[in-house]
This record gives structure tokens, sequence and C-alpha cells, in this order.
């Protein structure tokens, strides 16, 4: 009688095996699961002031229905598809409406306080990202520092843009939609509210492999990040909305915070998806590399 140590394995399996609990001891050592606390807690300090800049920002650009909707949207295609999430937002939107009557007053509350936790935020992302990408600091502390302003400048300045975005592609939606037989108009809105998704989570994870890391990327890896990012995004956010929704009743357990306490599990599976989605393109292009080695050094063996 064969035990299971004697049994033979394809040498495919064997590799996969191999590859696989490589790939486990890499993300372990780098203790991504702590980094994406770390940097969870951070993000969660930083979302306070950049509502209150947004809102000063887009008060200055745009009218207040645009904003709301601006806000709906985004918060739809980030947050868990779940009832708790429409009633959330709505009251948010409420709450923006009092807000902009004063809005001069917390934007510059926000401006001073984001652009000071905009530096631990950042930061701690970067050093998060520095350790999957294996990057080392290579300019003063000033400079970073710097750096993080840019980033929240232009992360303000691309949701302002999707403000006037959003409405030009909803009207265009509508307008295509309105052409279509009845039967296809609801798969069609179903798969521009995707679409769009899928394309905002892309640009922004192409933004933080891009930019955010010491050192730049090769840009076949930040590619290869970014799809990945969001692929794992979209499946884990159907996935979660349905563990909220049918398995984990968090409002039983924690009452009217257990929305709240749903969005920081989020938020945390959001930056671990972010870390685990380096991690393995950097360590499939090692692979590669380090393949083409082999062969290289094979030819020239053989010559």
């Amino acid at each position: 009688m064969h035990t299971i140590s004697k049994i033979k394995f394809p040498c495919w399996v064997k590799k996969t095996y191999h590859l696989i609990f490589e790939f486990i001891d890499r993300i372990d050592s780098h203790h991504i699961f702590l980094l994406s606390s770390a940097v969870s807690f951070n993000v969660l300090l930083y979302f306070v002031p950049l509502i209150l800049v947004g809102i000063y920002i887009t008060n200055l650009f745009l009218n207040l229905e645009t904003f709301n909707s601006l806000i709906a949207e985004l918060l739809l295609s980030f947050l868990p598809d779940t009832e708790q999430t429409y009633s959330i937002i709505s009251n948010l939107l409420l709450e923006t409406n009092k807000i902009f009557s004063v809005s001069s007053f917390v934007g510059l509350v926000g401006i001073i306080s984001l652009l000071w936790l905009s530096s631990t935020v950042f930061s701690s992302l970067r050093s998060c990202l520095n350790v999957v990408f294996e990057a080392k600091a290579t300019k003063i502390f000033v400079i970073y520092r710097v750096k993080d302003i840019a980033l929240t400048i232009l992360l303000t300045i691309f949701i302002l843009l999707l403000g006037y975005a959003l409405p030009l592609i909803s009207i265009l939606n509508k307008a295509i939609a309105d052409l279509l037989p009845a039967w296809l108009e609801n798969f069609f809105n179903r798969a521009t509210v995707q679409i769009i998704g899928a394309s905002l989570y892309f640009i922004f994870f192409f933004f933080v492999y891009k930019f955010i890391p010491n050192k730049k990327i090769p840009m076949k890896i930040v590619l290869t990040s970014s799809v990945f990012c969001t692929i794992f995004v979209e499946l884990s956010r159907e996935f979660f909305s349905y563990y909220v929704k049918y398995i984990a009743n968090y409002s039983r357990i924690y009452g009217a915070y257990g929305f709240f306490v749903a969005v920081l599990v989020w938020v945390y599976y959001l930056f671990f998806i972010i870390l685990f989605s380096g991690e393995l393109s950097v360590f499939i292009f090692s692979k590669r590399i380090h393949k083409g080695l082999n062969v290289s050094d094979k030819v020239q063996a053989d010559e």
C-alpha cells in the first residue's frame, strides 16, 4: 500500500506547489497583512480632511447637485453594494448640504489638516510599496513631503475632473441606451456601470503603483499590478457585498455602527489587495527573468 509521500505527482503539479509556497513565503517575509493594517489606519485619518478639501474646492467649480451626484457615484463604485451603503450615502449627502453653507471655514481647516495628514498617509503607503518592490529611499525627507503634497493636489484635481466627466458619461450612456431595444437596455446600463467602475479602479491603482514608490517601477509591472488589482477588487467587492448581506451581520453586533465596521474591514481588504497584487506581479516577472537567464546560460554552455 502506497503512502501519500510515495505518490508520484506530475512535474507541473510539483512545480506549481513549490511556486505557491515560495510566493507565500515572500508575502509572509514582507508582512503585508500587518502593512495593510497600518496603511488602512492612516487612510481613515486622511479621509475626513480630504472630504473637507473636496467640498471646499468643488464648491468653487461645481454646484451642489453635481457635487452630490459625484460623491454618490464614487462611493457606490468603491463601497460594497448593500442597503446600508445607500442609507449612509443618503445621510452623508444631507450633512454635505449643511457643510456647503460654511465651506470656506471647513475648507481652510481641511487644507491645513490635509497637508499634514497626507504626508502621513502617503508616507505609510510608500513604505509599504517600498517593501513590496524592494525600493530604498534615495532622497531627503523634505523632498518626499513635497511629493506627498503634490500627490494630494493631483488626487483632488482628479476627483474634480470626475465631477465634470461623470455627468457627460451619464448623458452619453442614456442617449445610446435609448437607441437600443428594451431587452438590451438593462444589460447595456449594467455593463456601462461595471466598465466605468473598473476604469476608475484601474486609474487609481495605476496612480498608486506609478507615482508613490521611491524608485521608478517598470511599466510592465505597473500595468500588470493595476490589472491584477482591478480584477481582484471587483471580485472581492462582489464577494464582500454578499458576505455583509447574508453572512456577517455587523449591525446585529455593533448596532448603528455596523456599517462603519464593514467599511473598516473593506478598507483593509482593499489595501491588502493593492500590496498583494504588487507582490504577485514582482514575483511573476522575477521568475520570468530568472527563467530567461537560465535559458541564456544553457545556450552559452552548449556553445
